[in-house]
């Protein structure tokens, strides 16, 4: 919908599904093709260091490793930084810039698994069992991160 110079793109509700989607936008001069689009929900996972504790270091994470595969589970996982030699911490002090720099959604599966939070993936899993939709999260764990860096 184009009206007053301004270019209004309007979607139709859908309901959440398994299914994927493929958006394409075009212009007289480019086209620009995003895959793999889902409809589901997205959770910040936002804590201290400690709400990133790995599902590799819990118990039950065979269990947890197993189920992931039954379900479209997703994570943007944003990772620390390694501490430089002059022994500074960098973390993204700015995530609504950095996390397109640096970070990729992944698919959580069995092979993949024990390298994403265990309470996220935990939390997906249970979720999951109880929609027809897939579950997403964004896992920013690492001390020192406020919710106000999120914040516009």
């Amino acid at each position: 919908e184009y009206n007053n110079n301004k270019f209004k793109i309007v979607f139709p509700k859908l309901k959440g599904s398994y299914d994927e989607y493929q958006l394409i936008l075009k212009d007289t001069n480019s086209t620009i093709e995003l895959n793999r689009l889902f409809v589901g929900d997205v959770f910040l996972s936002a804590g201290q260091s400690n709400m990133s504790y790995s599902l590799g270091c819990t118990l039950k994470n065979e269990k947890y490793k197993k189920l992931v595969s039954h379900f479209p589970i997703f994570c943007l996982n944003i990772l620390e930084n390694e501490i430089t030699k002059e022994g500074y911490v960098n973390r993204p002090a700015y995530p609504q810039e950095d996390i397109s720099k640096e970070f990729s959604w992944q698919q959580v599966t069995e092979d993949n698994a024990y390298n994403f939070s265990a309470l996220s993936v935990m939390l997906a899993v249970k979720l999951s069992k109880n929609v027809n939709y897939p579950i997403a999260f964004i896992c920013t764990s690492m001390g020192g991160v406020s919710i106000d860096s999120y914040l516009p």
